[in-house]
């Protein structure tokens, strides 16, 4: 083990990329169109029921998507795996939180 592996786990930074853009990846296709909401296919509703668990799934990914971000000033993600390319994921957020605290948008 080098300096540049986790005493704990023994990866990298180049290892907690991948693994940050794979939950991401994996994570894109179940955004609502208005970016406010992710809803993960076979998630069943909390007590609190789905429209809650959508905007739970929108900020546990934002959490993540933040930590990424903050080395980056364009937002963009680069993922080894993404078929698309770069995801402009500030982007995607911005507007997911525009939408999701707009009254007037149906995804309030």
């Amino acid at each position: 083990m080098n300096e540049n592996n986790s005493i704990y786990t023994g990866y990298t930074y180049k290892d907690w990329q991948c693994i940050a853009s794979e939950i991401m990846l994996n994570t894109f296709p179940h955004f609502s169109e208005g970016r406010a909401l992710v809803r993960f296919a076979g998630a069943r509703p909390s007590r609190s029921g789905i429209f809650s668990n959508m905007v739970e799934g929108f900020a546990r990914n934002f959490l993540l998507a933040g930590f990424w971000m903050k080395n980056r000033k364009d937002g963009i993600m680069e993922s080894p795996k993404s078929d698309s390319g770069e995801i402009d994921w500030a982007e995607i957020y911005a507007k997911g939180m525009i939408n999701g605290t707009n009254p007037n948008h149906p995804q309030y």
